[in-house]
């Protein structure tokens, strides 16, 4: 695997919440070159220089093989050009907002109780704590909900012993 770029992988955070990436994982230089392979087929003006920029650019903005191969596709069906430019591939993803602990309860603040059952704790990759996720979005990606996780932990301790 190659190093991703020093920012946390697959997260941004704004000022109310933090995005999360659904792509989670790895990046190899054998999927690199797959897909740029598959580009040059599609489109066949692309030079050398261009897709060695790209695959710096995917490396740099920390994709995952799962996420080039999404943003290669995205771009191969709606590219209306003879030549697709780097920019269509990097802003390619597919996030979701978490909310920590402090950003949910200012939200039930401002906006009622009602949401306490549109939201669900979640367990996140790399996280220790839990937070806040649409259900909707709970369901469309299949996050773990965080009383599961803590079930898991609980049962593996017991098997040790």
């Amino acid at each position: 695997m190659l190093p991703i770029s020093t920012r946390t992988q697959g997260y941004v955070k704004k000022t109310d919440c933090t995005e999360v990436s659904v792509f989670q994982g790895g990046i190899s230089k054998k999927h690199i070159w797959a897909q740029l392979n598959r580009l040059k087929e599609i489109f066949p003006d692309l030079d050398e220089y261009f897709l060695k920029e790209l695959k710096e650019a995917f490396i740099n903005n920390g994709f995952t093989d799962e996420r080039i191969e999404q943003s290669v596709n995205h771009v191969i069906n709606t590219c209306h050009y003879k030549k697709p430019y780097i920019a269509l591939f990097i802003d390619f993803d597919i996030r979701f907002k978490v909310y920590s602990f402090e950003q949910f309860r200012e939200m039930i603040y401002k906006n009622g109780r009602t949401l306490y059952g549109k939201y669900s704790l979640v367990k996140l990759p790399n996280k220790e704590k839990g937070y806040y996720v649409k259900n909707e979005d709970i369901e469309r990606y299949g996050l773990q909900l965080f009383s599961d996780y803590k079930d898991e932990q609980r049962n593996a301790k017991e098997h040790q012993n």
